[in-house]
């Protein structure tokens, strides 16, 4: 069984949109596609997912979490 990934900082709403949109829109919408945007939800969603995520994605959220 895959560990958690650890907790991150909170990305606002603005930056949580940004990176769905550019670089998990289809990671997104095939894990996450019933969760609602805001709140951290989305971002929490594809960390929960992390494993099944593409490298673009992985990507985004590994220097999404160092960037506050």
């Amino acid at each position: 069984v895959p560990a958690a990934p650890p907790p991150a900082r909170a990305l606002s709403p603005r930056q949580e949109i940004a990176l769905v949109r550019t670089a998990c829109g289809s990671d997104f919408r095939a894990y996450c596609g019933n969760v609602r945007l805001g709140g951290g939800r989305a971002v929490a969603c594809l960390r929960a997912n992390a494993a099944s995520l593409s490298s673009g994605c992985q990507s985004a959220l590994l220097g999404a979490r160092g960037a506050r």
